[in-house]
């Protein structure tokens, strides 16, 4: 019983301890635009007879751009992180980044 318990300890530490590094990195700071300005976007333009749009400075850009590949925050503090809530929040994120990871 003491072997599955530290067994059962070391994988729930492992799986809790991936899911902040990756939820980091998805969530960080915004990057700056690779594309240089004034290079035309091929592929973007989806209408017929149309040119392709040329980048801009990233000032140009309006703010809310930047914040749209990040996923939304929720905030647990003090006991809510030991509520049942919680625990089914931390297992579906894990899921769902598990499958964003896979492609699904």
């Amino acid at each position: 019983m003491l072997a599955l318990s530290a067994a059962s300890r070391a994988l729930r530490a492992s799986t809790v301890a991936r899911i902040p590094l990756c939820a980091r990195a998805y969530n960080g700071p915004a990057t700056p635009s690779i594309i240089p300005e004034g290079t035309p976007i091929k592929g973007i333009n989806y209408m017929q007879g149309g040119q392709d749009p040329v980048a801009l400075r990233d000032e140009e850009y309006p703010e809310w751009l930047w914040t749209v590949g990040r996923a939304p925050q929720k905030e647990f503090v003090g006991v809510q992180r030991r509520s049942t809530k919680y625990l089914k929040f931390r297992r579906t994120e894990a899921i769902k980044l598990k499958n964003f990871m896979k492609g699904r």
